[in-house]
C-alpha cells in the first residue's frame, strides 16, 4: 500500500493482491490499533507511548487517508479487512473495473508486482 501511495492520486483506489497468509499478527499491537480506529484519521492520530506497530497503523491510516483501499486476500477471514478499513475484493478483475468506473475516462492504472520492492513515480503529462 505504502508504495501504491507515492503514486494513487488523491480520492484515487488502490485495489491490492495479496497472500495475507500470516493474517493479522497476534503479537504486537497492530491488531488492537485497528480494532480501536473507526476512520484513518484514528489510525494516523494514533498516539501515546511509543509501541511495537503504531508505525505501521500510521502509515495504514496515511494512506487511507489518500485513497480507497480494496484487498483481495485469501489469507484473511471474516471481518478481518473491513476491521482494517480496507473493502474486501471478492472478484479481482471486477474490483480493478469498479474503480476505473468510478474515477471515469481520465483513470490510470498501475500495475506492482513486487509490491513493496517496486518504487514507483509518476511523471507530468508534456
Amino acid at each position: 500500500m505504502a508504495a501504491a501511495e507515492r503514486i494513487v492520486r488523491p480520492g484515487g483506489s488502490i485495489v491490492m493482491a495479496a497472500a495475507c497468509e500470516d493474517g493479522v499478527p497476534a503479537h504486537g499491537a497492530f491488531a488492537r490499533l485497528l480494532a480501536d480506529a473507526r476512520t484513518p484519521v484514528d489510525l494516523v492520530g494514533a498516539s501515546g507511548a511509543p509501541e511495537l506497530d503504531r508505525w505501521q497503523a500510521q502509515i495504514l491510516g496515511r494512506v487511507l487517508a489518500r485513497a480507497e483501499v480494496h484487498l483481495f486476500a485469501d489469507g484473511l477471514a471474516g471481518d478481518t479487512v473491513p476491521t482494517a478499513l480496507l473493502t474486501v475484493v471478492r472478484d479481482l478483475d471486477g474490483a480493478v473495473a469498479s474503480a476505473c468506473a468510478r474515477l471515469g475516462s481520465g483513470a490510470r492504472v498501475a500495475v506492482m508486482p513486487e509490491g513493496p520492492l517496486t518504487v514507483a513515480t509518476v511523471r507530468p503529462h508534456t
